[in-house]
């Protein structure tokens, strides 16, 4: 309603202007042909009157158009669509009209490809994000990403006292392996290895490439015990699978060791604590899980 108002306000006074203007006109031309300007009876009152009524009637015929022009122009500072055009005689204010229209149309029109491209350009950006926190060959998280998530979660620890365990996972003799065979085979059964791990862990499990052949694994809200229960069906999962090996005549095996460390405190800790557990499963003979506090 306001806008109505205001609308058929900003009319009025454009009238009221271009009326003056157009009688004042008038009035010059008519002292210039020395007539007498006297508002009373004779010709030259009612020729005066006919100013007047001249200056009223094109002022109402130019308000319109341009009135629609002043619109139009509200209309494209707010982003909106614009359309002046209906079904009207051509003249130079309408002209200007149907002008103000075109250029409403191409900026919808640009505006329209611009919002397109906008979209094209957040999806590319969301593949790059995702390609620089994976890991190429294994497709998991990779070091940087983890080291991100890692600090995290043990923020998120440390605020709600709820349990997060640390696994780091390493791929048993896998030298030897790249040795053997090759290092186009080693990365084969690296990527199925992370494949196997994969399918085994929860949606809310964190599995990513540490570096080289070791692996690490965040289990948010998760105990020691169970991250244990969880760090031996990894290395069931993985023992039992078989990786076909070009040229080879048996489909290759391997296994891994994984160290598990209960987060207390600080990360650089837990973190060392889950390495030297690692380690220990290692010396232990291998293919075996080891906790910081066994």
């Amino acid at each position: 309603m306001i806008r109505v108002w205001a609308r058929l306000w900003r009319r009025l006074t454009l009238s009221i202007r271009l009326g003056l203007f157009i009688f004042c006109i008038c009035l010059f031309g008519i002292q210039v042909g020395s007539l007498d300007l006297a508002l009373g009876s004779g010709l030259e009152g009612w020729t005066a009157w006919a100013a007047a009524a001249l200056a009223g009637l094109v002022a109402t015929l130019w308000t319109r158009p341009i009135e629609a022009v002043v619109e139009a122009a509200h209309h494209l500072v707010a982003g909106e669509d614009v359309s002046l055009l209906e079904d009207r005689d051509e003249s130079e204010l309408r002209f200007l009209a149907r002008a103000v229209d075109e250029l409403g149309t191409q900026l919808d029109e640009s505006r329209r490809e611009l919002v397109a491209r906008n979209h094209q350009l957040e999806q590319a950006n969301e593949v790059l994000e995702q390609l620089s926190i994976t890991d190429g060959l294994t497709r998991l998280h990779n070091h940087r990403h983890f080291q991100d998530h890692y600090l995290s979660e043990t923020r998120r620890s440390d605020r709600t006292g709820h349990p997060l365990c640390l696994v780091l996972i390493d791929i048993d003799d896998f030298k030897r392996l790249n040795d053997d065979f090759g290092h186009s085979v080693g990365d084969r059964v690296l990527s199925g290895v992370a494949m196997v791990m994969n399918e085994q862990v929860r949606e809310t499990d964190y599995l990513a490439r540490y570096g080289g052949e070791e692996f690490a694994m965040l289990l948010p809200e998760t105990t020691l015990e169970g991250a244990i229960q969880l760090a031996e069906k990894l290395r069931f999962a993985v023992a039992a699978a078989r990786f076909d090996i070009p040229g080879a005549a048996d489909p290759v095996r391997v296994t891994v060791s994984l160290g598990v460390a209960l987060f207390s405190n600080s990360p650089d800790e837990t973190f060392n604590a889950a390495d030297r557990a690692l380690y220990d499963a290692k010396a232990s003979g291998k293919d075996c899980v080891v906790s910081a506090t066994s």
